[in-house]
């Protein structure tokens, strides 16, 4: 029988509302959650109650539960600034994950950068990235985060963006 238990947790949290996925070790989404409560309806104190809201079913005392979030949710005015990466860069290279310290010691949560290019300037954080499909009907933010958990595995690949 299949573990139908999350492992860890994806979140693309943006100006407007948030998207949770619950994924098993192996990536596999499980459950999708989503709020109206976005970036621009909260402060700084606002995001870990919200998270809370959406995951406390999860929560076990004494384990930590593993929440990576990308988006409007590490600008300047999100939860925890993650500035951005300037491309060309590896997915989910460590020096642009920023970890967030909660008050809860059941949540570890992480935000990955958005990235950035010289010339023609310009940014990405989260809704430019959604449309994109890669590898076998996954997401590129669940791509994305997926690659932060490989960080043992060598990934070679050039991913293309027109926008």
């Amino acid at each position: 029988m299949a573990n139908t238990e999350p492992n860890w947790v994806a979140v693309d949290w943006g100006t407007t509302n948030l998207r949770l996925w619950l994924l098993d070790a192996q990536g596999q989404i499980l459950r999708q959650r989503s709020s109206d409560m976005g970036m621009s309806r909260l402060s700084s104190d606002g995001y870990e109650p919200v998270l809370l809201d959406l995951v406390q079913d999860l929560l076990i005392d004494d384990q930590r539960l593993t929440v990576v979030c990308c988006g409007m949710v590490g600008a300047k005015t999100g939860w925890v600034e993650a500035p951005y990466s300037k491309v060309p860069c590896a997915p989910a290279h460590l020096s642009s994950i920023v970890s967030v310290k909660t008050v809860d010691p059941r949540l570890s949560v992480y935000i990955l950068a958005g990235l950035s290019q010289a010339q023609p300037a310009d940014v990405m954080r989260g809704d430019p990235k959604k449309p994109l499909l890669l590898f076998a009907e996954t997401s590129y933010t669940v791509f994305w985060l997926k690659s932060l958990l490989a960080l043992n595995s060598c990934i070679s690949c050039l991913i293309c963006i027109d926008n």
